[in-house]
């Protein structure tokens, strides 16, 4: 179905929000790789044809709204791979934390035997304090770098939806 893109009539919009929730996923063979569906966007707002002195364009209703469900399908994955990641980075998070509190009891557990075996108490609370410093930078570490990939997944995520709002617009302000 043809549809002149310009004014909008809000039984439609509703009518296309319902039909949103029912709608059947695209097929996994389809490419729903974000930057190629907003060319298939672009593309069909390009190439439509114009109504005469309206300036207004004629499109393909059913295209549009086809590529529209596959950007919220892939927008929707991106959404999920991020929260995993993230899911993965406390994960990663907890173990370290986890493992610096094994080596905290394991280098007290050493200073003990040290002072029982001989009065090393000096030697032994230095070691306590080296190994205990190692093991909090290690997990400083890899907290640090967890959060960096979080962060850049989550930019790159970020820059995605913003392309995606700014084409939506472009095509509104088309429209009016």
């Amino acid at each position: 179905m043809m549809r002149l893109i310009g004014r909008r009539n809000p039984a439609d919009e509703e009518e296309s929000y319902m039909d949103d929730e029912s709608s059947e996923q695209a097929p996994a063979e389809e490419s729903n790789d974000l930057l190629t569906l907003l060319d298939q966007l672009e593309r069909t707002l390009t190439t439509a044809g114009r109504v005469p002195m309206t300036g207004r364009l004629l499109v393909d209703e059913e295209a549009l709204y086809t590529i529209l469900d596959q950007i919220r399908t892939s927008g929707q994955a991106g959404i999920r791979q991020a929260r995993a990641i993230v899911r993965h980075r406390d994960q990663i998070t907890d173990e370290s934390q986890q493992e610096a509190a094994r080596i905290v009891a394991e280098a007290t557990a050493q200073a003990d035997a040290m002072v029982a075996e001989g009065g090393l108490a000096e030697r032994a609370s230095r070691r306590a304090r080296e190994l205990l410093d190692d093991a909090e930078r290690q997990a400083r570490e890899v907290e640090a770098e967890a959060d960096q990939y979080a962060g850049q997944v989550l930019l790159a995520l970020r820059d995605r939806l913003q392309r995606i709002q700014a084409l939506l617009q472009e095509g509104d302000l088309a429209a009016e």
